[in-house]
């Protein structure tokens, strides 16, 4: 209900040009029926950078058998699929030339041109990656052995809603997944970097942070939230020393009043 007008508060604090991805998460695969509307069964993640020079890291799952079905051929090379080495449009410059005789302007509609130059079309055909139709156009072997997985996209449907009675729940009521924060900071973080979470609530971010090996800031009006987190943070203390890896001290800061409600409520 409130995407838009985070993504325009947002849109003032880094610009527009800073925008990303609005990240789709289906985050629960049981749904019920709803009363005069479609039930809602997603969060948005609105992903923004401070600048182009932004870090990133492609992520990818494993292979599908709808992923795996355009690998139907096989040489002794392995299994691999056609990919195209041309696509529409003319160009003017090195991939709107022939190569090997073949004028891309000659193909499609409206012509076409290669996807890389001619140097790496020649690379291509050395290896043997490049396979003829009857009509002469070249084909690439895209081998799957070359590729590292189904790549992440903006749509996040691996990822449910955590179990109240699985292993992970610390009863908390905004608890998010462990692998759901995981996914953020593989992607968008290297190690020894520092990350902030301004509502920590249960402590994920600070978790997971500390088990991949970034520095971490969290913090909380919730009393209740900043006792979960601690006892949280000396639990994983305590499994990493027991695996003996790195495991470091924190320190807990009060600044301020905390909110009190949550903390004395008996249930």
């Amino acid at each position: 209900r409130l995407n838009s007008s985070i993504k325009i508060i947002m849109n003032e604090l880094f610009g527009e040009d800073n925008f990303r991805n609005e990240i789709i998460w289906k985050r629960s695969q049981n749904i019920s029926s709803g009363d005069k509307k479609f039930r809602h069964s997603t969060d948005s993640i609105i992903y923004f950078t401070k600048s182009k020079n932004s870090y990133f890291n492609l992520l990818y799952n494993e292979f599908d058998e709808k992923y795996l079905e355009p690998y139907k051929f096989e040489d002794k090379n392995g299994k691999y699929r056609h990919a195209p080495l041309m696509v529409s449009g003319k160009r003017n410059g090195e991939t709107g030339k022939p190569w090997k005789g073949i004028d891309p302007n000659k193909f499609g509609r409206n012509g076409m041109h290669w996807v890389t130059i001619h140097k790496n079309l020649d690379k291509f055909e050395n290896e043997k990656k490049i396979y003829w139709t009857k009509n002469g156009q070249p084909l690439l072997k895209y081998y799957l052995h070359e590729t590292k997985g189904k790549p992440i996209t903006d749509l996040w449907d691996d990822i449910n809603l955590i179990s109240a009675t699985g292993n992970e729940s610390l009863n908390y009521p905004t608890q998010k997944p462990l692998k759901l924060l995981e996914r953020i900071v593989l992607s968008t973080t290297k190690e020894n970097d520092l990350i902030a979470d301004f509502f920590a609530g249960s402590g994920t971010t600070a978790e997971i942070a500390e088990k991949l090996n970034r520095k971490w800031i969290c913090s909380d009006l919730g009393k209740f939230s900043i006792h979960t987190c601690r006892k949280r943070m000396i639990s994983v203390q305590r499994e990493l020393k027991a695996n003996n890896k790195n495991w470091r001290a924190f320190e807990i800061l009060n600044l301020g009043k905390y909110q009190r409600q949550h903390y004395i409520y008996d249930g």
